[in-house]
């Protein structure tokens, strides 16, 4: 069963039946447009049991019957799951299965079952009771190859690449992933999409920092490489157990290699001006 708690206390998931689905998540400050893209090579496992049906990507409890992601030595910063809409798409994967293959499509995230625990007035805290299921990343496959021979190799590894339109918002900082690590610093961007909103890394050097400030507030395309940055266990002297013995989880941030503002609707091709 797919559960985790977003508390500052610890919670226990019911499990009685009576939960609600989750909302689709809606951000009013998304453009219109918003897309979330990827690109993965990874290592590519396929069931007996592909679920084409659409209904996949409606209800929680369904499964595609296909990851991409965790193998031996190679692990991707996540894995996912692949939904093959077309039957020309589920020929080819299945004699893929248990190899290197390289995919392209669109984030869907299926959400499941959530309820809340009676709240005490402190919500404000960030002390909220919630108990939900652990959301479905799902990608919708455009295409999908075998990778190339030799790939991946000790000089690149099994990647996953994305392209974001959506909301860019910085505080104007792009701290070290040293300092991240060591949990003194927390990331300075985040971009806000249509499907779930991601921090960013605007490079080694700062490459994209500047750029990043031009675009504070303002719809944006980035491109990058996901990057996973563990955390350190907090510090013992100023956390209280059990929390002190457990290292924070770890940051997911987009690497970026491109950052641009996103075409306004007179600009977008077919678009009268």
């Amino acid at each position: 069963m797919r559960y985790i708690v977003v508390a500052a206390l610890a919670t226990v998931f019911t499990g009685n039946g009576r939960t609600q689905p989750i909302p689709r998540p809606t951000n009013e400050l998304t453009p219109v447009g918003a897309y979330f893209r990827l690109e993965v090579l990874g290592w590519l496992w396929v069931s007996e049991q592909i679920d084409a049906d659409p209904k996949a990507l409606q209800e929680y409890s369904r499964s595609t019957g296909i990851d991409i992601g965790l193998a031996p030595g190679y692990n991707l910063a996540r894995s996912f799951e692949l939904f093959l809409g077309d039957p020309d798409l589920v020929k080819a994967a299945k004699p893929l299965h248990r190899k290197w293959v390289i995919i392209e499509g669109d984030l869907h995230i299926v959400h499941g079952p959530t309820e809340l625990m009676f709240g005490h007035g402190a919500e404000s805290l960030g002390q909220t009771y919630y108990s939900h299921a652990k959301p479905r990343y799902v990608i919708k496959v455009r295409r999908l190859t075998a990778a190339p021979a030799g790939a991946p190799n000790a000089e690149k590894g099994p990647y996953v690449r994305m392209e974001i339109n959506g909301v860019l918002n910085t505080n104007g900082t792009n701290p070290k992933r040293r300092d991240l690590s060591a949990n003194r610093a927390s990331p300075g961007g985040v971009m806000r999409g249509h499907q779930c909103n991601i921090h960013l890394y605007f490079g080694d050097d700062d490459k994209w920092l500047a750029r990043a400030k031009e675009l504070h507030g303002k719809a944006a395309i980035a491109r990058g490489e996901l990057i996973m940055v563990g955390r350190n266990p907090l510090d013992m002297e100023r956390q209280t157990k059990p929390f002190g013995l457990l290292a924070p989880l770890p940051f997911y941030l987009l690497n970026i290699s491109d950052l641009r503002a996103a075409p306004s609707d007179a600009e977008k091709p077919g678009q009268k001006k």
